[in-house]
């Protein structure tokens, strides 16, 4: 039966938990505006500034002309004067004369008053220079011709973002359609199953018991339940690329006030010098979003499931584990963990530790090669240890117990994924 797209859906049953399909699909924009916002910025940067300089120096014919008026051009910009060097000149093409205004082909103005008149103080009436114009259009002219080259640096500053967006967006596409088969098959394996029934209990009559509500609406593909996993990446990855992006556009804000500076020739030090280290922080920051999608794709989900959920002390029930993702894996492992947790104050501070009290080894397996066609798929025997401590919380104090996925990827960091159980007490009945 299909659902609807919802941003916070249940992971079959009353546990509420992100969506895939619309983390996809925002991952999907994500990336998509990421590529195009670098396609327009670059196009910007080349069609304003640096592709009419382009043109000036292989296209614009020379001829001469004569200074007739030399001067600087006011203009007032964010609160304050800026000057560009103006001196009209006279010239012919094809037996036509013009005269016209011009220095460059940008015509940007600066607030360096004393380097614009330098500039047009190099020029002299009644004196002849060489001039460029445009065949096209003879009143296009300019006296100086060349290439910025802060201006293609400010266009290789979009690069990042349309090679990250392209292989975000790439990625996605290919995940997309893979998730929704992955999808439809988990749903109609569920619906095959037959129902099972939990013999319940009364929460008033155990209050520091968690309640095992979330672990048993869950209907597993093999087994009765599958357990919710108590991490997830996504959100903080999803955090990252956010964090990223937001500090590159700083960075990308810095590097046109320190281009607008060096092309003005008013050099602030401490503006290049922080741009520069925000721009070394950027890269880094995209290197390790970029490895970050490329782990969490090449690692894939990890799903638990167990014939039986809650557990007593000396229990036992079946579990089954599915790996999905492209890798190979040194080891993977399946623990049996009790952990204890203990808050408290120190002083006006308070902290909180835990403590493994309780490991043993379920499965073990070495050396396997995952695809996405063909994942990992294990089971096992869970035996509960017959002196097994109950599960319990407080406001200060919780015993709990998970199965703990461990595995070691070839070219990747470890990797571990937790599943919470809740054992009763061994008299529960």
């Amino acid at each position: 039966m299909p659902r609807t797209l919802r941003l916070l859906t249940k992971k079959r049953g009353g546990r509420t938990t992100g969506s895939d399909k619309v983390g996809g699909l925002w991952l999907m924009l994500f990336f998509a505006a990421m590529f195009f916002a670098g396609w327009g910025f670059l196009v910007s940067v080349i069609t304003i500034w640096a592709l009419p300089e382009w043109n000036a120096l292989q296209g614009f014919e020379e001829t001469t002309c004569d200074i007739l008026k030399v001067g600087i051009e006011p203009k007032q910009q964010r609160g304050e004067m800026t000057w560009r060097p103006s001196l009209l000149i006279r010239y012919e093409v094809a037996g036509h004369q013009y005269e016209e205004t011009t220095y460059d082909i940008n015509r940007i103005y600066t607030t360096d008053k004393d380097r614009v008149e330098a500039q047009a103080d190099a020029f002299s009436v009644t004196e002849s220079y060489p001039c460029f114009y445009d065949p096209a259009d003879p009143r296009r002219v300019v006296l100086v011709r060349g290439i910025t080259p802060y201006l293609w640096f400010l266009a290789a500053l979009a690069l990042p973002f349309i090679s990250v967006g392209a292989l975000g967006l790439g990625t996605r596409m290919l995940a997309w359609r893979t998730s929704a088969e992955r999808r439809a098959y988990l749903a109609s394996q569920a619906s095959k199953l037959p129902k099972t029934t939990l013999p319940g209990r009364n929460n008033a009559e155990f209050p520091t018991i968690p309640k095992e509500t979330n672990l048993t609406n869950s209907p597993g593909t093999h087994l009765a339940y599958r357990l919710p996993m108590q991490t997830s990446r996504q959100w903080s990855l999803l955090a990252l690329w956010t964090g990223s992006l937001l500090w590159n556009i700083m960075v990308s804000v810095f590097a046109t006030l320190c281009l607008a500076d060096w092309m003005a020739l008013e050099i602030d030090w401490w503006l290049t010098v922080v741009t520069l280290i925000a721009a070394v922080v950027g890269v880094w920051l995209i290197w390790m979003c970029v490895r970050s999608s490329m782990r969490a794709v090449s690692l894939g989900r990890t799903l638990a499931e167990v014939s039986k959920n809650p557990l007593r002390p000396g229990a036992s029930c079946e579990t089954h584990y599915v790996q999905f993702g492209r890798m190979t894996l040194r080891k993977f492992r399946v623990l049996l963990v009790c952990e204890e947790t203990a808050t408290f104050e120190q002083g006006t501070n308070t902290r909180t530790e835990s403590r493994r009290v309780f490991m043993r080894e379920i499965l073990s397996l070495r050396n396997i090669h995952i695809r996405p066609e063909e994942p990992l798929t294990a089971g096992e025997e869970l035996n509960v240890p017959a002196e097994a401590m109950h599960s319990f919380r407080s406001a200060h104090n919780a015993v709990s117990w998970k199965l703990v996925v461990e595995g070691r990827p070839r070219g990747w960091p470890p990797f571990e994924r937790a599943f919470p159980l809740v054992i009763l007490p061994a008299d529960q009945e």
